[in-house]
This record gives C-alpha cells, structure tokens and sequence, in this order.
C-alpha cells in the first residue's frame, strides 16, 4: 500500500519571513489512469492559462518512468527532479524560467523542473526502497510548501505532472496537494481506474477532483453523447465516492487543429536538424476553439 499523507490548503511562513507574512500557494495534480490520455498535454495548457492571467507558476515534472514534458522544452540542461530527490541538486539548479514558452509578452511567470529523460536515470529512480520513497515524500513537501512559494520563485500555482497509474509517486503528488485534475478517455478502463485510485487515496486523504474527459469524437457529443457521458462519469465514478469532493469539469473533443498540430510536430522530428518544441494549443491562433473550451473548463476548476 502506497503512502500518503494528509493534506489541507496550508498557509506557508517563509524562512526568514515576519510573523503574520503568509503566503498562498495553491497546488494542483495532474494525474491519469493511464498514459495517453493527455496528461500532460493538459498539464502544459494549464500552466500556459495560468501565466496569460498573470500568475507566477511552478510545474514540476514527477512523470519519472515516461516523462514528457521534455517535448516542450527541448534542449534543457538543467539539473532534474530526479537530482532533488536524491539530494544531489538544489531547486535553484533544477527549475528554469520557462516564461519563454508561453511567450516573452506574457504577464506571468513559468518555472519548469523537468525529469530525466535517461534510461539509467530512470531505472536508478525507481529501484530504490521504501525508506527512500518515504524521503521523496518529505522532500516534495518542502518543495511544495516552502521552497517554490519563496524567493525566487515566489509561485501563485504549483503544477505536479504525476506517474499515470496507481504508483507511490503518484499517490503521493496527489496528496500533497490541493486539487487534482483527473484526465481520462472512456475507453480501455480508464473510468475503472480512475475510480480506483480516486478510492484508494480516499482511505487516507479526500482531495478536491475534477474530471475532464478527453479526446471525444466530435460526432459522439453531436448524437447526444455529453448526457450519457455525464451518467456514465456519474455512476461509475463520482456516485460510488465520498458526495461533493469530485466533479464532473468538462469534456475536450478531438480538435482538428490540435491533432494537425500534433501531428505536425512529430514529423518536425523527423525532418528538422534542430530541437522543435511540442505546441501549446492554448496559444496558437489556430486553435481558438480548443482554446476557448479548455479556458472555461479550467477557469471552473480553478476559479481564475
């Protein structure tokens, strides 16, 4: 049984900081049943949402078996997340002003910490113990809770781009923090493992969901498919938890513009001699409709 910890919206004194100074970070997880549900598609849209509003945002990368959040990023030579867990790194060396890649105008502010990429570097993150699990666990509090709500970071949204599956690391990102995002496609059991986990971390914490279905076949939803999503969302999910912890946020169709642009940057890859970033739809002028959907499904998670 992985562990988790209890968790509540926690005012943050920074050391060094005056008495009666507190700081309000709110952070978010990003988690889904399975990989290729869009994860962190969604988590890197978030973020860019959260930077066009003005917000100064954290992302950190704790995909530690399959990261990708890399895509965006290319190029990156900073320390990882993975050296801050084994307490080789210091959070100055890990996360990079990432403000760049929403765009230089933007009012906000972007820190990104990526994970290694490395299969060695995997596989020496994953083969450690329990007692150095439990140390992860401390570790990522500090950082949520103290380090990047303070200088120089001084966050406003800290993001955790989790391990699909029912992992320790992920359980874990999920319970630190204040609200998570679960995103999952009605097919190959994601509803049942999201309802698995929502369960399983509902034994210790009971954090703030929000589902977003994604990846919807836009004749589904034109044949009357929202109101049977929402019943089936709704009997085998949300009625068999705990009453008002989780919610049903949105439904993403499958964008034209958004899978042209997907599929226009994997085959960059194959014809550029350089390092090309992975779109973020919610600033491309091309994907207005993408854009306006997500927008109102996070500003309903959010609140912003």
């Amino acid at each position: 049984m992985a562990q988790v910890i209890s968790k509540k919206t926690i005012p943050i004194y920074p050391e060094g900081s005056h008495l009666g100074v507190i700081i309000m970070t709110t952070a978010v997880s990003i988690h889904s049943h399975k990989g290729g549900s869009g994860k962190t598609l969604v988590t890197m849209n978030l973020a860019a949402y959260l930077v066009k509003q003005g917000f100064r945002v954290a992302i950190i990368d704790m995909d530690l078996s399959a990261p990708s959040l890399q895509t965006y990023a290319p190029g990156r030579t900073e320390k990882k997340i993975n050296d801050y867990l084994l307490e080789s790194a210091d959070p100055k060396d890990v996360f990079f002003d990432g403000t760049y890649l929403v765009g230089d105008d933007a009012p906000g502010k972007l820190f990104v910490g990526l994970a290694n990429t490395s299969g060695a570097a995997i596989a020496k993150i994953n083969q450690r113990n329990q007692d150095a699990l439990l140390n992860d666990l401390y570790l990522m509090m500090e950082l949520v809770r103290n380090v990047l709500p303070s200088e120089p970071f001084e966050t406003d949204f800290i993001i955790i781009d989790t391990s699909p599956g029912l992992t320790t690391h992920a359980i874990n990102g999920v319970a630190i923090t204040d609200h998570v995002i679960m995103v999952l496609r009605l097919v190959n059991a994601d509803a049942g493992g999201t309802r698995q986990f929502l369960e399983t971390l509902y034994q210790s914490v009971q954090p703030e969901a929000s589902l977003i279905i994604n990846q919807v076949a836009p004749h589904i939803l034109e044949a009357g498919g929202a109101e049977k999503i929402t019943d089936l969302v709704n009997s085998q999910i949300i009625n068999t938890l705990p009453p008002g912890n989780v919610k049903l946020a949105g439904i993403l169709v499958n964008d034209p513009s958004v899978i042209t642009n997907e599929f226009n940057y994997a085959l960059s890859k194959q014809t550029s001699e350089g390092q090309l970033p992975r779109p973020i739809h919610l600033i491309d002028p091309n994907s207005q409709s993408f854009s306006l959907k997500f927008s109102a499904i996070i500003e309903d998670i959010i609140g912003v």
